[in-house]
């Protein structure tokens, strides 16, 4: 603050942090100074970001933000399963599946509108991650391949051979943020490793990990992707990357009840959530003595259903800006804030009255889609903020 007020336009930031402080708009500023260096005839900019105050600032406001979901759309009805949807980073196209064909969609404004669909697949989709970089996507099915896609126009894609290195179905994709590896789980309790060119439109099979007792549900990375931790059903294990660039096995944790989906909240959290009929809730584990411990005091605690377990698909989706979680759990989809004591908050929930719904959330936050099994048809919501 002493460096902050020699500068002329001292009154200025000084009311800019006043209209911080009461909840305005909050954008993020930098401020050059000029440091003379004793060692140094050039004069050196530094840039330091009056960054903390305005976290904190911008965690409250969305921690007080109430949430509604408007339905948009739910016109496009679809007879056969879809258990994975995806959008690019824009938020204007959406892929989904119909069993085994791939079905490509234009996305405005909360609307659908079906432009093309593939059957490449001979067995249904099970999973879909779309770069955020390139209009390419990667599909995963019950035929134990990954098929690599790329758009060549307005409405066409051509499609790569079929990858095969698991032996039973791809239940989960995940892609690094360089977008040049792509880490699979299976069935078969195999982890695979692969080298992408989105560019070529393919995939090099690098190797396997194999530590898992059961079959491979999902996994997450932390935000520096130094870490990633996979979910086994009845354990997660914690991955390292070693000093070659190559993914080690660091820890096997067993957790008390089952579950399929995992997510690495920060570098100290990550959620665990439940499976069977009998319980309805998401664990919090935490970093304790550098190993993840369910901390049973942090746990969030769903809507009571004891008529189903939970269904595989439908991933949890965390959108960091906005400070939601997007997570279904049998009936219920949820969306989740993190308050600033590191507990969880269920902030809107949406009762579709069957377990065998499954989608996603568009990156921005802004929209909601899923397929109904009940209802047979896609629904789209939009994410209220007020």
């Amino acid at each position: 603050m002493n460096l902050f007020k020699q500068f002329q336009e001292t009154q200025k930031c000084e009311e800019l942090l006043i209209n911080l402080q009461n909840f305005n708009q909050i954008k993020d500023k930098e401020i050059l100074i000029e440091d003379n260096q004793e060692n140094n005839s050039n004069k050196q900019k530094e840039v330091i970001q009056i960054d903390s105050q305005q976290k904190q600032l911008e965690q409250q406001l969305m921690i007080d933000k109430q949430i509604e979901l408007k339905l948009i759309d739910d016109s496009n009805q679809q007879s056969y399963y879809c258990v994975a949807i995806v959008f690019n980073n824009t938020g204007q196209i959406m892929i989904s599946c119909n069993i085994k064909e791939i079905q490509i969609w234009n996305f405005e404004q909360g609307r659908l509108k079906l432009i093309n669909s593939y059957q490449e697949h001979k067995e249904a989709v099970t999973c879909l991650i779309y770069s955020k970089m390139r209009n390419n996507f990667i599909s995963g099915s019950d035929d134990n391949t990954i098929i690599c896609w790329q758009q060549i126009n307005q409405k066409d894609w051509k499609c790569s051979q079929p990858f095969k290195q698991h032996n039973q179905t791809v239940n989960c994709l995940m892609l690094n943020k360089q977008e040049d590896q792509l880490i699979s789980g299976g069935c078969d309790q195999f982890i695979k490793v692969w080298n992408v060119d989105f560019i070529k439109n393919e995939l090099n099979f690098q190797y396997s990990l194999d530590q898992h007792s059961n079959q491979v549900h999902s996994f997450s990375f932390n935000q520096s992707e130094t870490v990633f931790v996979s979910c086994g059903y009845t354990h997660f294990i914690i991955w390292e990357k070693g000093i070659q660039g190559k993914w080690e096995f660091k820890y096997r944790k067993d957790v008390s009840d089952y579950g399929r989906k995992i997510y690495l909240i920060n570098d100290q959290q990550l959620l665990w959530v439940t499976f069977l009929k009998n319980i309805d809730d998401i664990f919090v584990f935490e970093i304790q003595n550098g190993v993840f411990e369910q901390n049973i005091n942090k746990t969030i605690k769903l809507t009571k259903n004891n008529e189903c377990d939970d269904n595989l698909y439908f991933p949890i989706i965390h959108n960091k800006d906005k400070n939601i979680i997007l997570v279904r759990h049998k009936h219920h989809i949820y969306l989740i804030r993190q308050l600033n004591n590191g507990t969880f908050n269920i902030i809107v929930s949406l009762n579709c009255s069957n377990n065998e719904i499954n989608g996603t959330m568009t990156n921005n936050g802004q929209y909601l889609v899923f397929w109904d099994n009940k209802y047979k048809k896609y629904k789209s919501y939009e994410i209220l903020h007020k």
